[in-house]
């Protein structure tokens, strides 16, 4: 497995919870959005669909406040 980003429809290892370090980057896709997340003990970040952040909203709008100018949906609230 390379060094890059891996697509994901689910976190790390299924039926596992994981803890968002960071959001690294994000794309919209189709109608939803994907969030590249740097996970807690886990050194691969993956693209994840946004339902699997719903734990995770301060994560988000950290990344959103460090980077105003990458694509918002209109559910993100920021400071």
């Amino acid at each position: 497995m390379g060094d890059g980003p891996v697509d994901s429809a689910q976190p790390p290892v299924a039926n596992e919870e994981f803890a968002v370090e960071t959001i690294l980057d994000c794309r919209a896709v189709g109608r939803g959005w994907q969030f590249l997340a740097k996970w807690e003990n886990y050194n691969q970040p993956t693209w994840e669909t946004s339902s699997n952040f719903t734990r995770c909203m301060p994560a988000i709008s950290e990344f959103y406040e460090t980077n105003p100018d990458k694509p918002m949906p209109g559910w993100v609230k920021v400071k």
